[in-house]
């Protein structure tokens, strides 16, 4: 080690604050870089499993497919296991003397081939899984319903299958067969009118026990069993579902898709794009931007936050031993060697640090995920959860990043120290560079603020590379602060803007209006609160200049000026009167407009969320810029049938012009079972009283729904309750609770990760600030000892102290603010790319932001000043350096 490295060890640690001061930036900052990449790759990594867990690993899926044609697929490049799914069809319960319920009177029974049973999402409980098609495994809550136990394994179950078809039909030879997404058919007296085709007699061996297959719904008329499949074994002109994996997809898999297509004759086929997303292949690049783009913002943050605080602390080591690097060019050391003492005293806090803050940053992430981990699958109900992952290319990516910061911070300083010039360096004159113009004060400030305000002034001007130095880190640590506040309310906007904000947890369609068992629906225990609400849905055009823009394009598909009025679908909800007066309350609407069915007016719930197909992104927004004194005409379509002359049914349908009902106010006011409409950019809803919803159906064919919407304590209890009552036997149930979780728990992981992150990005800037002012008023210890020799007072210096601490932050908000907003803008248009919501300024985070700025300043320069001002004033004076 050559005598100007030993010096400059030597020096790091005569200075062990500064040096630890700048160990801590680069931790920190490796340790965030090191956090973005890692939950970036763990996030689409669960997102990845997650969507996998749900529907299975596969990219492309053909139903219908002959058995024959499978060799067109095995053929494809993008078919590295061909999936196979196999209807055998549906036996009854009685065959095996149980006694089902009216609506689940089946056995149904699915075949698997190896590669379904490996890459579809099934969860085997006990037992084993099936291997050939005689052998079977049986749900659990199949077990569970009829009392039977696990010694089920092994006993042999006989079965007649078949397939459903409705009976009309085939008589009318139009063969549509029923699947486990047709409920149970029945006529007027409530018996069953399905008929089973195709007999065939098949016996199995239960071999193992698994929980129930997603694709078994509520409505499902059967219970889902799983039994094996060899494809040689069935004809020829039988049919299966294919799924193509695929384990390396790529986007020329949206072509072989195509080509597949035509090949098979088949008219539709299904893209897994939730699964080829998190694998960064989409049909259009939106998510890939936005992902790529968000990251690359907070990256570029980080690093400039980084660079602030490592190069302030580089810069004051430089400033600080300018004289020894004078002296030592006194007696020879090159340009060179001055520099690399810098480029020295990085390398070795890059070698403490960066190992440090890497070990940090994923033992940050490990303990975050074990934070959320609980409510990731305890409230989502998903068997899979965060896992740190870092592969060997973000470990070197993080290197990178790091070194490249670390690089960048002190490139400038060493460049200031190569230029140090003996003379200069042990005269100490290469900071300050005055002329009278450069330290003239107005006598305004004297006036104003006092003598101490005009010193302080003074000081900045004569001082003015420290005061950039200290202004430059407040601008820094109010982008990083102000980016990633942000960054966080957006991802809460942007995810709010794709779902429909659901209000209750159970929906039950009664289907007539004086339903007997509504009021013993209403009875159950574990209710705590509903709405029954009264729909029905219409249709009506709108004037173009009411309709926001992005709406106009979405529903037009085009940019071009549109003068002609908007096909709207239009949804009328009839609330019951207290609930319409608390609705037109918040809307300010006068109530005793809406009870008059002589002049039908509604209130317009003015929010709509929907995909805008042409920009392929989320929107959220209005209904209509204008929500009063607009007549809207509805107009409701009739279906009539006929017979020509061959005997051939014709279905004629004709438009008939309904009520027109005026909207006389608009609000964002959902009450319970409202949800943000999701009918697409041309859908409104419209709330109306009971007295106009029956003016509105007096001159057509009604078509009302009926729904109670429920709030409970125990959602999942309750509905289970109301499926066991025969009573609602063939009542459709919603339960929209689970969704609910998901939302609460995705926001809730999103504001862990978010204001952790924040906390981190705070911990940058106040230790920026921190040790930008406390060492600039370490290194003015001679100029306050002079003051202080000349008669200023305590009372004087900390006027003195406050009037730079407001310059600092105001001069901080000037440059800061326009900045930060700018960045918001490069955030706003990147979620653009998938999601659209209207862009808002932070208000409540630039108050956050006011508070603490002044307070950190302030605090930082009474405590550096409190600590210079107790020294003796003649050591002070005689002090040349720190």
């Amino acid at each position: 080690m050559n005598i100007i490295n030993k010096l400059t060890l030597r020096h790091m640690k005569e200075n062990k604050r500064r040096t630890l001061v700048t160990i801590l930036g680069v931790i920190i900052s490796v340790a965030m870089i090191t956090a973005v990449t890692t939950i970036g790759l763990s996030f689409i990594d669960v997102l990845k499993r997650e969507s996998i867990a749900s529907n299975g690993n596969w990219h492309i899926q053909y139903n219908e497919v002959p058995v024959s044609k499978l060799p067109v697929l095995e053929d494809s490049l993008y078919a590295d296991e061909l999936i196979l799914e196999h209807e055998e069809g549906y036996a009854l319960l009685s065959e095996q003397g149980l006694e089902g319920k009216d609506n689940k009177p089946y056995i149904h029974v699915l075949a698997y081939n190896e590669a379904a049973l490996n890459r579809l999402p099934l969860q085997l409980l006990e037992g084993r899984l099936p291997v050939s098609p005689n052998e079977i495994v049986v749900p659990e809550h199949f077990l569970k319903h009829f009392n039977k136990d696990s010694h089920i394994i092994g006993e042999t179950m006989t079965m007649t299958l078949g397939e459903r078809y409705n009976p009309d039909l085939v008589e009318e030879d139009y063969v549509d067969r029923l699947d486990q997404n047709y409920s149970i058919l029945f006529d007027d007296e409530r018996h069953t009118k399905e008929t089973v085709i195709g007999e065939r007699e098949a016996e199995f061996t239960v071999v193992g026990i698994i929980e129930r297959l997603g694709d078994e719904y509520g409505i499902s008329p059967g219970y889902s069993f799983l039994t094996g499949l060899d494809p040689s074994k069935l004809p020829k002109d039988a049919t299966v579902t294919a799924k193509l994996y695929t384990a390396k997809p790529d986007q020329e898999i949206f072509k072989e898709g195509e080509r597949l297509k035509h090949a098979l004759s088949i008219d539709e086929y299904y893209i897994n794009t939730t699964l080829l997303r998190y694998s960064f292949v989409s049909s259009h690049d939106g998510f890939v931007t936005t992902v790529f783009s968000l990251l690359s913002i907070v990256m570029g943050v980080i690093m400039i936050g980084s660079i602030s605080l490592i190069y302030n602390a580089f810069g004051i080591s430089v400033a600080d031993r300018s004289r020894y690097l004078g002296m030592l060019a006194s007696v020879g050391a090159t340009k060179r060697q001055k520099r690399n003492s810098v480029f020295f005293e990085g390398m070795i806090i890059s070698v403490i640090s960066i190992p440090l803050g890497i070990l940090g940053g994923l033992a940050g992430i490990a303990i975050t995920f074990a934070v959320v981990n609980p409510t990731f699958r305890g409230v989502l109900g998903l068997d899979v959860s965060f896992e740190v992952k870092m592969n060997i290319w973000t470990l070197l990516l993080t290197i990178g990043i790091s070194l490249i910061t670390v690089l960048l911070s002190v490139w400038w300083p060493a460049k200031r120290a190569a230029k140090v010039s003996a003379i200069d360096a042990i005269r100490q004159t290469q900071d300050v560079k005055l002329s009278s113009k450069q330290v003239k004060t107005s006598k305004l400030v004297r006036k104003l603020f006092g003598i101490e305000a005009e010193i302080a002034l003074k000081n900045i001007k004569r001082n003015k590379r420290r005061y950039q130095i200290t202004v430059f880190s407040l601008v820094i640590s109010i982008i990083l602060f102000m980016t990633v506040s942000y960054l966080t309310e957006s991802m809460k906007q942007a995810l709010f803007s794709t779902n429909s904000g659901v209000n209750y947890d159970l929906q039950v369609n009664y289907g007539v209006k004086d339903d007997p068992n509504l009021e013993l629906l209403l009875e159950f225990d574990g209710i705590t609160d509903y709405s029954i609400i009264q729909s029905t849905q219409s249709s009506a055009r709108v004037p173009y200049q009411y309709v926001p823009a992005t709406n106009v394009s979405a529903i037009m598909g085009q940019e071009e000026d549109i003068q002609d009025d908007l096909y709207y679908d239009v949804f009328i909800q009839a609330l019951d009167d207290e609930e319409l007066k608390e609705v037109a309350e918040y809307a300010g609407v006068d109530a005793s407009l809406l009870f008059d069915i002589s002049h039908p007016q509604a209130i317009l719930y003015n929010e709509i969320s929907y995909y805008h197909e042409r920009e392929k992104r989320y929107v959220a927004g209005k209904v209509l810029s204008q929500v009063t004194d607009i007549m809207v005409q509805l107009t409701n379509w009739t279906y009539e049938t006929s017979t020509d002359e061959s005997g051939e049914t014709i279905y004629m349908s004709h438009e008939v012009e309904g009520e027109a009902i005026e909207l006389v106010g608009g609000t964002d006011f959902a009450p319970m079972g409202i949800v943000r409409t999701t009918h697409g950019p041309n859908g409104m809803t419209l709330y109306v009283s009971q007295a106009v919803m029956d003016k509105l159906n007096s001159n057509i064919e009604p078509r009302v729904q009926y729904n109670v919407y429920i709030k409970s304590d125990n959602p999942l209890a309750l509905e289970e309750q109301i499926r066991e009552s025969q009573h609602f036997d063939n009542y459709y149930i919603s339960n929209v609770f689970k969704h609910k979780q998901e939302e609460e728990a995705t926001m809730f992981i999103l504001s862990v990760f978010s204001y952790g992150f924040i906390v981190l990005i705070t911990l940058i800037s106040v230790a920026n600030i921190l040790n930008t002012i406390s060492t600039s008023i370490q290194l003015r210890r001679r100029e306050f000892a002079m003051l202080r020799s000349i008669g200023m007072t305590e009372k004087g210096f900390y006027r003195m102290i406050n009037y730079e601490s407001i310059l600092y932050g105001v001069k901080a908000l000037l440059y800061g603010l326009p900045i930060s907003f700018g960045i918001m803008v490069l955030i706003y248009w990147s979620i653009l790319k998938t999601s659209y919501y209207p862009f808002q300024l932070p208000w409540v985070h630039l108050g956050i932001l006011f508070v603490v700025l002044f307070m950190i300043v302030g605090l930082s320069m009474m405590y550096s000043g409190s600590k210079v001002k107790k020294g003796s004033i003649v050591d002070a004076i005689k002090q040349e350096n720190m």
